[in-house]
């Protein structure tokens, strides 16, 4: 997502723009894997008064087997959930926007009004995205 950021902030830059070089950024920073938001079972778990593990997905019996396994706090997962799902929103609207710049070829004196309407779009969308 950062090569996704700067593009944005290169587009919405006062600095002049070639579109071909924009044009293989963004098509480059499409390539790069976008954030994954985890899809993860929450399951009830207890601890064991004896031993003090976790139990899951069963009550304690008493009888202390260890299995290793991956735990986690629900709402210490809940938060990075929140944080991973606002990555991914943010990865799909900055992905737009290089859809955008890497498939415009601007026709011939019209270039500046294309690169004043996208400029305006990446500073819109950074300015919503509070990036």
């Amino acid at each position: 997502m950062a090569e996704l950021c700067e593009l944005a902030r290169v587009l919405a830059g006062e600095a002049p723009v070639t579109w071909t070089a924009v044009q293989e950024r963004a098509r480059a920073a499409l390539r790069l894997p976008g954030p994954v938001v985890p899809d993860v079972e929450i399951i009830e778990a207890w601890g064991c008064p004896v031993c003090g593990r976790i139990d899951a997905p069963r009550q304690c019996l008493g009888i202390c087997i260890r299995r290793p396994g991956m735990v986690a706090d629900v709402s210490e997962y809940r938060q990075i959930a929140a944080r991973c799902e606002q990555a991914a929103t943010a990865d799909r609207a900055l992905s737009r926007l290089a859809h955008l710049a890497a498939s415009i070829t601007p026709r011939p004196g019209h270039v500046e009004l294309t690169t004043a309407t996208l400029r305006g779009r990446a500073r819109e969308l950074l300015d919503r995205l509070g990036v």
